[in-house]
């Protein structure tokens, strides 16, 4: 994901009319942080090592949907990036 470094802001606080949004952002933070910390994939690939763990078709079906997680993955990446990118212009000449 990329990383964008955004000025500081002029002043600390958020307004208390964007009290909620800010609230919003922090869980959606706080969401993609724990999603990221809880290791599926660890525990996908401990779970694929076991003898005879799957057929073919079943592993293609799950590579599918590995394949449609990591897909929405750099979905949510892009999004953030481009939210990041307008809010950062917001207010600026």
């Amino acid at each position: 994901m990329s990383q964008q470094t955004l000025t500081p802001p002029e002043v600390g606080a958020v307004p208390a009319k964007h009290q909620a949004l800010a609230d919003q952002v922090q869980r959606l933070g706080d969401a993609v942080t724990t999603l990221a910390g809880q290791g599926h994939a660890q525990s996908l690939l401990r779970v694929m090592r076991r003898p005879g763990w799957t057929s073919r078709q079943e592993a293609q079906l799950v590579s599918a949907m590995v394949g449609h997680l990591h897909e929405q993955v750099g979905a949510l990446q892009r999004g953030h990036d481009a939210l990041l990118s307008a809010a950062d212009g917001i207010g600026r000449p």
